[in-house]
């Protein structure tokens, strides 16, 4: 049998380091801060998180950015809250702190937020059109979709620089990346791809939108050829309201320190590219913000299937042994808790059952047994379930 120490070192007393268990892409991004949809009567959704430790996030900023995001202006405000468990895999929120000002240019502190309506604390309906944002915007990178165009003639043609808008950008630019300054490997790539522009604008009709005014020199750009990836893959992009400011959503590597907090203007830039610019930023914010929420790598048959697995679906299934490395895994950690915590509650009202029956017997001075509700082995912290 697992020691307690052992439990206790694996499985017990090392928490989600924010409260809460990280989906794929919450992990992957590396995301300390996120923002759900919360009130007192139903599980949290996250609406959307960010990598604060790559850049920096305000509320102003943030306000700004949902509207950037949705393509229309949304009345919201953020508080902190705390996160607790409620089920397997599924939480509630509750206030933690003063409401944050929705103009204040100080950065958010990392951790859990609640967007709210207003000031009361409203159960929030406005993000209404952050949940209408086509899936494919959340899901596919532009570079995702270069790949998957294959031979399509329509996309393939679209994605072609014709001769006269190649000929401007090379004299405009002279095969010279417009972020680092370097002329060597560089190579020409669409701010916007005219083939997806539809998604950028928010079209749900690709069939019928005239990609035209994205096949221009302004939507073009040169970059050396190991940016392009990144910036195709929206692991960066260019916040042309905040004076055309460099903005990192994911790790980079060691490419990352070729990047200058601004995009270098010239005098001879086109101030239309600005427009590219706050789509690229859209489509990336979309694509780098939103979703993630922990349901989507843990839906109720991945849970169910589980509990199956580890025997604690039933009163009458055997629960395997705790040195079974299933239960070290985060949905099994996650289980573990939620049955030790059933446990805990069916014991309290058992005893109190007991209690009940021996006051109520006269004849009776036997003292109500008190039952051992956890596994042989295992100690609990059962404050940090409550």
């Amino acid at each position: 049998m697992t020691s307690a120490a052992e439990l206790e070192d694996g499985l017990i007393s090392s928490p989600p380091l924010h409260g809460h268990f990280l989906s794929d892409k919450s992990a992957a991004l590396q995301r300390d801060t996120f923002v759900f949809w919360a009130d007192s009567y139903h599980p949290i959704t996250l609406l959307f998180g960010f990598n604060q430790k790559l850049t920096p996030v305000s509320s102003a900023k943030l306000h700004r950015w949902v509207d950037v995001m949705s393509g229309r202006h949304q009345e919201f405000i953020l508080g902190p809250v705390k996160v607790t468990p409620r089920g397997i895999m599924s939480y509630v929120a509750s206030p933690d702190g003063p409401l944050i000002d929705p103009g204040s240019e100080e950065p958010l502190p990392p951790g859990n937020y609640a967007w709210y309506s207003d000031r009361n604390l409203t159960i929030p309906h406005t993000f209404f059109y952050l949940a209408a944002v086509q899936s494919s915007m959340r899901r596919d990178s532009f570079e995702y979709r270069v790949l998957e165009m294959g031979d399509d003639e329509r996309l393939c043609s679209l994605y072609k620089f014709p001769f006269g808008v190649e000929q401007a950008v090379h004299q405009r630019d002279a095969q010279q990346c417009r972020i680092t300054g370097s002329t060597d490997k560089t190579m020409q790539t669409w701010i916007v791809p005219p083939p997806w522009a539809w998604a950028a604008v928010m079209s749900y009709d690709a069939d019928s939108f005239d990609p035209t005014p994205f096949i221009v020199a302004a939507n073009v750009i040169t970059l050396r050829t190991d940016l392009k990836v990144h910036f195709y893959n929206h692991n960066f992009a260019v916040d042309a309201d905040d004076n055309y400011r460099i903005v990192v959503f994911r790790d980079m590597g060691d490419v990352q320190s070729l990047l200058p907090t601004h995009l270098p203007r010239r005098s001879h830039d086109d101030p239309a590219d600005a427009e590219f610019f706050r789509l690229h930023l859209r489509c990336t914010l979309n694509f780098m913000l939103l979703d993630g929420d922990i349901s989507e790598k843990y839906p109720p048959h991945v849970i169910l299937n589980m509990m199956e697995q580890l025997g604690v679906r039933g009163y009458d299934c055997e629960m395997v042994s705790l040195e079974d490395k299933r239960w070290q895994t985060d949905l099994g950690r996650a289980i573990l808790a939620d049955e030790l915590q059933a446990r805990a509650d069916r014991s309290i009202y058992e005893s109190q059952l007991g209690d009940s029956d021996s006051n109520s017997d006269s004849d009776s001075d036997s003292e109500p047994q008190e039952l051992n509700c956890q596994p042989d082995g295992l100690e609990v912290n059962w404050d940090y379930y409550k």
